[in-house]
This record gives C-alpha cells, sequence and structure tokens, in this order.
C-alpha cells in the first residue's frame, strides 16, 4: 500500500482539538487498535507529479521504440505492458507509441 503524508484533526475547532502528522502508515501504527472517538478530519496529501514526456528517459524510449518498430506490437499492448512497471500513466506512454509508429510512417 502505498503511503503518503496526512494530517488527522480530531475535534477540530473545538477545545480538545488534536492534530496528528505524519505518513499514513505511521499514523495507523500510534493509532492501533484503540480506534478514534470523536469527530475527525483526515487530510490526505496529493499524488506526486508523474512524470512529462519530456522526463522519460531514454531507455524506455528505446524500449517503447524496440517494441513498436522491431518487434510489431500495437500500442494498446505496449502501453499494457509498460506502464505499470514504469509508474508512467497508460495514455501517455500510449501517444508515445502512436508517435513513433506515425514518426516510422513518414520515413
Amino acid at each position: 500500500m502505498p503511503t503518503r503524508p496526512v494530517v488527522l484533526i480530531r475535534e477540530m475547532t473545538k477545545i480538545y482539538e488534536e492534530i496528528k502528522r505524519g505518513r499514513s502508515d505511521e499514523l495507523l501504527k500510534k493509532l492501533g487498535d484503540g480506534g478514534i472517538k470523536g469527530e475527525i478530519t483526515l487530510v490526505v496529501a496529493g499524488k506526486k507529479d508523474v512524470p512529462s514526456s519530456k522526463q522519460i528517459n531514454g531507455e524506455l524510449a528505446s524500449e517503447i521504440r524496440r517494441l513498436v518498430l522491431e518487434e510489431g506490437k500495437g500500442a494498446k499492448e505496449v502501453a499494457e505492458l509498460l506502464a505499470g512497471g514504469a509508474c508512467i500513466p497508460y495514455r501517455q506512454i500510449y501517444k508515445l507509441c502512436l508517435g513513433v509508429k506515425k514518426a516510422a510512417e513518414k520515413r
């Protein structure tokens, strides 16, 4: 399970307001099985930025070219294959595959 920074606020705007900060896994350990009484607000940090197409490393780009041009795999298949392991969105890899195919057709 991915861990993100979180803030847990109990009884916000009240006399007994309590604020706990940390990573989600650390906060779960601190809370234990005791549970939380009262009203709570949980704030979770957003997802870290994903690399843009300009940030894709040369190794991944050459792998895309190899799979599309040399092995003749389709854009969908390549995107499904690489998206999970590369931490790059499926759509971004799919668009790159289409770009590689289009560039190859122009030659």
